[in-house]
């Protein structure tokens, strides 16, 4: 053996040793570090490196018991059952916080184990560039979004495929694309703008992927918050069983759970309009008490609406809907309405098709032998050939 080698005499990666099988988050600290998982009958290595121990290492456990990963090693671990391997602590603490420091540590560790046929890694490196920072597990768990303005919590439970990281991604994008199903959730959202919300993590790892021990935990951590007088989202009745798939009977549930100042301003939202609290918004410098209303009265698809708000459109304040309700009673009016641009009727005008002259688009649709949406697209396109006669998008054929 090399005098510079990292390995031990017995050609093992030296370090601190747990059997996998006793693996668990608390054994384990939330710092980086260089790692290697060794089968006792077979002194075979999977050596790594990462940002933090506490996530990496059950993330790999898990994989190996999902059949995913380098398929010698899975097989090697399907034939010797978790027992028979150790996870081995090579280096880990403040002395590991340089990325570069871990890859050389990691590619010395796996060429030397290369060398003597002892390495299930395929290649000498499993990452070429630091991997992202990973604010969040990809471990089953349990999770909790709060709003930091009114102290309100919403508490969710995950095992899918990206864990903890997948299932709080997927909420940011639905929030932040107003699709989310938890009604006040996205509303406070947009009243509050996302930099006033936090993603907590109550529990993670791979203990937590039973999911009857997932959901009972979350029941449990439900009643401790409503015991505490804690605002909750979650549309959850006093058995603790999922409200009724009917949206406002999942609000008044969840109301019934606010601030009483909040609950107030719940009341004068739903003041002579049952839907006002389905996204009141702001568009165009008018108030509207819900996206349809505003749809109607601007003259556009709700679809595009929700597209917009947080950029064209945003969420109407609790002042702003006052205000308009008082001025809709004091005028005794409805809400501002955009005026229908119509047609005018009865007048085909010239255009200029394939070298021919016609008086209407149907007219050379017909001798042209293609549908009308083809020949008005051809002209709106600028199709050579194609133009409206004495108009401004006339052009020379």
């Amino acid at each position: 053996m090399n005098d510079d080698s990292l390995l031990t005499v017995e050609k093992k990666v030296p370090g601190e040793t747990l059997f996998l099988s006793d693996v668990t988050t608390e054994r384990l600290n939330n710092t980086p570090g260089i790692y290697a998982i060794r089968c006792i009958p077979t002194n075979k290595h999977h050596v790594g490196e990462t940002k933090n121990i506490k996530n990496r290492i059950p993330k790999l456990v898990h994989d190996l018991e999902s059949r995913k990963g380098n398929s010698k090693f899975v097989s090697e671990y399907v034939e010797h059952q978790s027992s028979s391997f150790e996870l081995i602590l090579y280096e880990a603490g403040e002395s590991c916080n340089d990325f570069q420091y871990r890859k050389f540590i990691e590619y010395k560790l796996q060429s030397e184990l290369s060398a003597i046929n002892c390495c299930y890694n395929s290649g000498t490196s499993e990452t070429i560039g630091e991997r992202p920072s990973g604010d969040y597990p990809t471990s089953p768990g349990i999770y909790c979004i709060r709003c930091k303005i009114n102290v309100a919590c919403y508490i969710g439970e995950t095992a899918q495929r990206r864990g903890l990281a997948g299932r709080l991604s997927s909420w940011k994008s639905r929030l932040r694309n107003n699709q989310a199903k938890n009604q006040i959730l996205q509303h406070d959202w947009f009243r509050y703008n996302e930099n006033q919300f936090e993603f907590l993590i109550i529990h993670s790892g791979t203990e937590w992927l039973d999911s009857r021990k997932r959901k009972n935990r979350e029941k449990e951590l439900i009643k401790q918050y409503r015991e505490n007088d804690i605002i909750l989202y979650n549309s959850f009745s006093e058995d603790h069983q999922r409200a009724p798939s009917c949206p406002l009977a999942a609000r008044e549930i969840c109301i019934r759970n606010q601030s009483q100042e909040y609950r107030d301003y719940i009341a004068q939202l739903n003041t002579g309009r049952v839907s006002d609290f389905r996204k009141p918004i702001q568009a165009e410098g008018n108030i509207y008490f819900s996206i349809q209303e505003a749809s109607e009265c601007l003259k556009i698809t709700r679809s595009s609406i929700r597209r917009q708000l947080g950029s064209n459109f945003k969420l109407a304040t609790y002042e702003e809907i006052v205000a308009e309700k008082e001025r809709r009673n004091v005028q005794q009016t409805g809400p501002v309405k955009k005026e229908r641009h119509k047609k005018r009727a009865g007048l085909s005008q010239k255009i200029y098709a394939k070298g021919g002259t016609y008086n209407s688009m149907s007219e050379a649709a017909r001798a042209l032998g293609v549908s009308v949406a083809a020949v008005s697209k051809s002209i709106q396109i600028g199709r050579e050939g194609y133009f409206r006669i004495n108009s401004e998008e006339k052009k020379d054929s």
